[in-house]
């Protein structure tokens, strides 16, 4: 029988001739000579021979079964740990290679073979409500639930995460929203909310707030436009009627209301009557109506008329024109009323008496002068009539007259500076049914067109403190009677003509 007897080279001689480190060698029973197992190779790999066993009863040393070596070398002792960045890895158990164990949460420690899930006694959170504490070797995390502030955030308890977690704590005039330092505040809902007292105040007061709704006064303008033989000259009479259809039309005229009259009445170099009292010229020839479904009738009206005038009445014409605004003014007294003259020359020849700008200045400031007020534009066609135009627009509260010599262009540009002008930029101080309204209480609110969302407009001190911002102010801030807007503001509302403007009155704005 054979047997595998073991050897080794761990400081131990070997005594056979043929014996190899780490390798096999076979005894035959009673043999003085041994003999290499061709089973097992020097280096320990298995020999041709393999399976032959050797008697190993003529031999005391350990006798073990044949064990197959591992496939590749040998790289680390099996079970020794290591770390590739925040990967923790051991050694496999033939020492071949490592093997991944876990992804570390914070850091991975070879030497002690285990992960910290934190930095140690750092504060972080579970949860968004739960707060925990590391422990000093960062191997666990210790809850704390956060007491007084409901919510965790990045270690710290806070009053909120988002807008959602303030909601439902308010009255009914506050919105709850989270800041910035993750702690609940409030802002004001929109002016008009209703709440149990009535309404809601610009600071969020729920407050018996009385509120007016406003608008820019509806403008109406009575035209004069001269039809005398010299219009006739150099297109003075194109350039005007071309201009006039053009600004009938126009989308910025839509909602106004306009009226026409020609001077003279006719081809008859006479005056209506001896005095020019302006009696036969109060009623406009194309009447009263909304533009633009009033502009078909005043276009036909100016293509059927010719300037065939034998003189220019002046005094009579711009009578007439006051008359019949004064009138309209009367009727309508919520909407705003103007006069415009148009005209290429100066009254001569004693037609009428009174015919010196002077004069004829006179007659537009009784108006402008009355209760309400008429104000007087006029338009000048020709350089000619520049002082007498110029006269009456001064005396009738607008200032200067308006040069149109150059053209159906310029004509137009004039009328849509007068619209602009004349619509003021303002509204009236409201008269509540009952009770005084306290004026330093009020909000001034604009609501563009198309829009639900209110803009609070800012309160300035006077004309002199507007800015490019705008805002408003008070006509007088102790006793008011209008309130005013600012031109940036102005702007923005003459060119809104669906916007909404509306006055809120706040908490004890109203005295008893």
């Amino acid at each position: 029988m054979k047997r595998v007897l073991e050897t080794a080279c761990l400081g131990v001689a070997c005594a056979l001739p043929l014996c190899a480190c780490g390798g096999k060698v076979n005894v035959e029973n009673g043999s003085e000579e041994p003999t290499v197992d061709a089973s097992i190779g020097t280096d320990g790999s298995p020999g041709a021979d393999a399976g032959v066993d050797v008697d190993a009863s003529l031999h005391d040393g350990p006798v073990v079964d044949q064990v197959t070596p591992p496939d590749g070398p040998t790289v680390c002792a099996p079970g020794v740990h290591l770390c590739t960045g925040k990967v923790l890895q051991v050694c496999n158990s033939a020492g071949t290679g490592y093997d991944p164990v876990q992804n570390c949460p914070y850091a991975c420690l070879a030497d002690q073979g285990v992960c910290q899930v934190c930095a140690p006694g750092a504060l972080g959170c579970l949860d968004e409500k739960t707060l925990f504490v590391c422990s000093p070797d960062g191997l666990q995390q210790s809850a704390q639930p956060c007491s007084g502030l409901p919510y965790c955030l990045d270690g710290a308890c806070v009053g909120c995460l988002t807008d959602a977690h303030c909601s439902g704590t308010w009255d009914p005039c506050k919105s709850g929203y989270c800041n910035s330092s993750h702690l609940c505040g409030t802002t004001p809902k929109p002016l008009g909310t209703s709440c149990s007292m009535g309404q809601c105040d610009v600071s969020g007061e729920c407050c018996a707030v009385q509120s007016f709704a406003a608008q820019l006064k509806t403008l109406d303008i009575y035209i004069m436009a001269d039809r005398s033989a010299s219009m006739d000259n150099n297109g003075k009479w194109t350039s005007q009627s071309q201009a006039l259809k053009s600004f009938f039309v126009a989308p910025d005229s839509a909602g106004m209301r306009a009226a026409l009259r020609f001077f003279p009445l006719n081809d008859e170099w006479t005056p209506a009557n001896p005095g020019c009292t302006g009696a036969a010229y109060s009623t406009p020839l194309v009447d009263w109506g909304e533009l633009p479904g009033k502009a078909s009738a005043l276009g036909a009206a100016i293509d059927a008329t010719s300037p065939t005038g034998a003189f220019t009445p002046t005094q009579e014409a711009l009578s007439g024109l006051l008359q019949g605004a004064q009138a309209r003014q009367a009727l309508y007294p919520d909407h705003v009323v103007v006069g415009l003259i148009a005209s290429d020359g100066a009254p001569c020849c004693g037609d009428c008496p009174v015919e010196s700008a002077a004069g004829l200045g006179a007659i537009a400031a009784q108006y402008f002068q009355a209760n309400p007020p008429i104000q007087t534009f006029a338009v000048y066609v020709d350089p000619k009539a520049t002082d007498v135009m110029t006269e009456i627009a001064k005396s009738g509260g607008t200032g200067q007259a308006y040069d149109a010599t150059g053209g159906p262009q310029q004509f137009l540009t004039a009328l849509k500076a007068i619209q602009g002008k004349a619509i003021p930029c303002s509204v009236d101080f409201p008269q509540p049914d009952a009770g005084v309204l306290d004026p330093s209480t009020t909000s001034v609110a604009y609501t563009p067109g198309g829009s639900t969302t209110a803009v609070i407009l800012d309160r300035v001190s006077g004309q002199g403190a507007c800015g490019s911002l705008g805002g408003w102010y008070y006509d007088d801030p102790n006793m008011p009677t209008k309130v005013q807007f600012c031109p940036t503001t102005c702007t923005q509302l003459k060119n809104d003509k669906t916007g909404k403007i509306e006055l809120y009155y706040g908490c004890g704005g109203l005295t008893p």
